[in-house]
């Protein structure tokens, strides 16, 4: 039995594939709606104008580097580090 027409454009192989085709969706721009990429990448430079988005694991992990003992005091942002001397 063939599937009806409208499922075999909008899913990958002719319809029986779990994914929608990317080719009917418009790509995800920082202002539009629309298909994105996932990444759980923390060093790529691509951003929602690329059609990329971070998940949860990626926003995590990031913010794990980035936790590196700032705090703020008398309204101000320092790091907390010690000197130490080596010889």
């Amino acid at each position: 039995m063939a599937l009806p027409r409208l499922l075999e454009r909008l899913f990958q192989s002719s319809g029986a594939g779990s994914q929608l085709n990317r080719s009917i969706l418009p790509a995800a721009t920082a202002s539009d709606a629309g298909a994105v990429t996932l990444s759980d990448s923390t060093t790529s430079a691509a951003s929602a104008a690329d059609g990329v988005a971070a998940t949860p694991a990626a926003v995590k992990a990031a913010f794990d580097m980035a936790d590196i003992g700032l705090v703020i005091e008398n309204g101000v942002l320092c790091a907390k580090y010690e000197i130490t001397d080596e010889e």
